[in-house]
């Protein structure tokens, strides 16, 4: 009985774990038809790379670290470099604001996309 009630535990708190970056990347990706985690020469991954564009997904808050590696990527495959920010309606406000003013003010030939958690 002690073993049934631990897995139980175990199950029900997996089924509402929170979901990691890897997990909204992967729909993503899954969904332009992309590669997943693809390797370069430095051993740095791009988390999706599709016949045209280089994405790196992060939390919102970590728009700063997204845009660097979607940037890095992009050239490093020369394909568009893309920064997918995963959050809420409140942070895509808060963090989009500060992406687009360093695309507009240093004409970046970076796209955002908004990935909802």
């Amino acid at each position: 009985m002690k073993k049934l009630l631990i897995i139980f535990i175990l199950l029900t708190n997996t089924a509402h774990a929170k979901k990691n970056e890897r997990h909204y990347q992967t729909i993503h990706c899954n969904q332009l038809g992309g590669k997943t985690e693809v390797r370069l020469k430095d051993k740095t991954r791009i988390d999706c790379l599709t016949d045209r564009k280089a994405i790196e997904h992060d939390w919102a808050k970590k728009w700063a670290e997204c845009v660097g590696q979607a940037l890095y990527y992009g050239a490093m495959k020369e394909a568009i470099p893309v920064c997918a920010l995963i959050g809420t309606d409140k942070e895509f406000e808060k963090y989009s604001e500060r992406v687009n003013y360093l695309v507009e003010y240093w004409k970046l030939p970076i796209e955002l996309i908004h990935i909802k958690k």
